[in-house]
């Protein structure tokens, strides 16, 4: 696994993407298309499917956001197809998309399969975290960044196999306390839930799920 990073491999599934919340503001991904000239039109690459299967057992974090309206319901099922046969491998998938989850419930329950929304604030963590859960994905995790406010109540946290945050980077990044970060660590430790902090954390707030790193042979 690649230091400071809690995935080894990034794979481009679905190129593009469109702003439907707060976090979306200063997309990285959408500045990174901007600096190499790429256009940022959300659409499905099949062509990536083929890559899962090679290497070595691995962290994939799978980008932008396969369940964005433009990737079919054909799509989606190919895509958890490809990584259910491909299963020595972790899939790291992130939605802010999550009202679409409750209709591939079938498809969550691979022990390989990590499925998880972003909640960068209060409002967002209370509508995203229950559709979330409600599709009982075998391994649910919710990804924090960035952080724009402090969660006072995260709901249901205890339920969840993983917490990753971390605030907002780049040169227009919107700055939070370092109170608000420590507060979501706090809960998540008193939930007995690993936690990853990215930006505006140490490398001590970093811990990986068992059940991963069991998976990985890493146990």
């Amino acid at each position: 696994m690649n230091e400071g990073k809690y995935w080894d491999e990034g794979i481009m599934l679905v190129p593009g993407c469109t702003k439907v919340s707060e976090g979306c503001d200063h997309c990285w991904s959408e500045s990174m298309s901007k600096r190499t000239g790429k256009g940022f039109e959300p659409r499905f690459d099949e062509k990536q499917l083929a890559r899962f299967g090679k290497g070595k057992p691995r962290i994939i974090s799978i980008w932008n956001d396969l369940f964005h309206e433009c990737v079919t319901d054909e799509q989606i099922m190919d895509a958890f197809i490809a990584m259910t046969l491909a299963g020595d491998n972790i899939y790291l998938i992130l939605t802010k998309r999550a009202w679409r989850l409750k209709d591939y419930s079938a498809l969550l329950d691979s022990p390989n399969i990590w499925l998880g929304v972003t909640a960068e604030n209060q409002a967002r963590w209370d509508e995203r975290v229950p559709q979330l859960l409600a599709a009982n994905p075998a391994h649910p995790w919710v990804m924090c960044e960035p952080l724009l406010e402090e969660i006072k109540r995260p709901r249901n946290i205890e339920k969840l196999h993983w917490v990753v945050a971390g605030e907002e980077t780049g040169k227009s990044k919107r700055t939070i306390e370092e109170a608000v970060l420590r507060a979501l660590l706090w809960d998540a430790d008193a939930a007995a839930v690993p936690f990853w902090g990215k930006a505006g954390y140490g490398e001590s707030d970093r811990a990986y799920p068992p059940a991963l790193l069991h998976h990985l042979g890493k146990h």
